[in-house]
């Protein structure tokens, strides 16, 4: 009654007119292990979880058990350390479990159904004589459990070993997981990004544009809202950037500069280092590089999209699919 339960019956209690209570009958009366005799409904043809209001006067409810019944036990294995991978559903009345049963007449023909949440997949039934079946079918003689296992089913989808991108080039890496429970979280655990760039960890976006050259490796970890996991390791081989000559010299001979804020931090850390872009760098640059072009394309914005991990898709109905 309003939340508080009473272990034995009859139950009263004092109320004053107008006052709203819920009140809530057993589902069984436990007769041995794995049986019971179910609720049937109230004396007034009320369903067993009612609202009621007091009146003027004293009111009588007969909560009403008649079938005996037994239980139908249905467990999982624990394949995320924790994370529920899955719900059930049984036939005949499209039944949930209250907890890890249900409940049924002698001699029903249960049919149970396996749900994988996303992120996991179905494998297998334990404790029956067809395990691959989903739904399964039970003959309920007597009180039973069946268990069912589920898997963790992403992986990590393959990625090139190295990722060659171009310095002062402005970069969007966007690292992806599907069919993860999203919000999904990012972050890198160990290694680094060149400087220049930055890893987004709500969205796993990286971008910017490198200022420094050479192969960078790190690990990343995504980790989605029910704490699934997946991790990669990417490594990303910086290259020196494709510069013209007019591009180096704009600055100083032409009526427009045509250099970027991260080619005049390069180039400048490329030659004299003295945190500004002057003629200097460009000496010290045409020295180092005597085979530079007379022109080269202008930088553009370089996309590059990285799966990081498969969530498995869920198989059946009932459980919310999350994209």
């Amino acid at each position: 009654v309003d939340g508080t339960v009473y272990s034995s019956s009859p139950v009263s209690f004092l109320s004053a007119p107008f006052q709203a209570h819920q009140i809530t009958a057993p589902a069984g009366i436990p007769l041995d292990e794995g049986r019971r005799i179910g609720f049937e409904e109230w004396s007034d043809g009320a369903a067993r979880s009612r609202q009621f209001t007091t009146q003027f006067s004293d009111q009588t409810f007969q909560a009403l058990f008649e079938r005996e019944e037994l239980r139908l036990r249905v467990t999982t294995n624990d394949p995320a350390g924790g994370i529920v991978p899955g719900a059930f559903t049984a036939e005949p009345g499209a039944k949930t479990p209250e907890g890890d049963d249900f409940w049924y007449a002698p001699g029903t023909s249960v049919s149970v159904l396996a749900v994988p949440r996303t992120g996991f997949s179905f494998r297998d039934w334990s404790m029956t004589s067809t395990p691959l079946a989903n739904p399964l079918s039970v003959a309920l003689g007597a009180p039973s459990e069946i268990r069912a296992n589920f898997d963790v089913a992403y992986n990590l989808v393959p990625i090139p070993e190295t990722l060659e991108i171009e310095a002062t080039v402005p970069q969007e890496i966007r690292l992806q997981v599907t069919d993860g429970n999203h919000p999904v979280s990012w972050t890198i655990e160990s290694g680094g990004l060149p400087e220049g760039l930055e890893l987004d960890e709500g969205s796993g976006l990286i971008t910017g544009a490198a200022l420094e050259i050479g192969e960078f490796d790190f690990d990343v970890l995504a980790r989605d809202d029910i704490g699934l996991e997946a991790r990669t390791s990417v490594s990303l081989d910086v290259m020196r950037p494709e510069l013209g000559v007019d591009v180096l010299v704009s600055a100083f001979v032409a009526s427009q500069d045509l250099t970027t804020q991260p080619q005049r931090i390069y180039m400048d850390r490329e030659g004299n280092a003295d945190g500004r872009y002057d003629i200097g760098d460009v000496r010290a640059y045409l020295v180092a590089n005597p085979g530079l072009p007379a022109a080269a394309p202008a930088a553009e914005l370089s996309r590059t999209v990285i799966r990081m991990g498969e969530f498995a898709v869920p198989t059946g109905t009932g459980m919310p699919e999350n994209d």
